[in-house]
């Protein structure tokens, strides 16, 4: 019971990551380049977090 239950939710995390990077992202409106670089930088980071999360999801199947 239990592993039929950790293995469904393993399923649907990888699912959430894997639909969460399909998502388009909605662009803010037109900044300067001055203030667009960190929040540029930031989403990079975080696009990069969420690849290795979906990797590390899909590793544990």
């Amino acid at each position: 019971m239990k592993s039929g239950y950790l293995e469904q939710l393993k399923s649907d995390i990888a699912a959430r990551f894997e639909r969460d990077l399909r998502k388009p992202r909605v662009k803010p409106a037109v900044k300067s380049k001055m203030e667009e670089d960190p929040g540029l930088e930031q989403q990079r980071q975080d696009h990069f977090a969420r690849l290795l999360m979906a990797e590390a999801v899909r590793q544990l199947k």
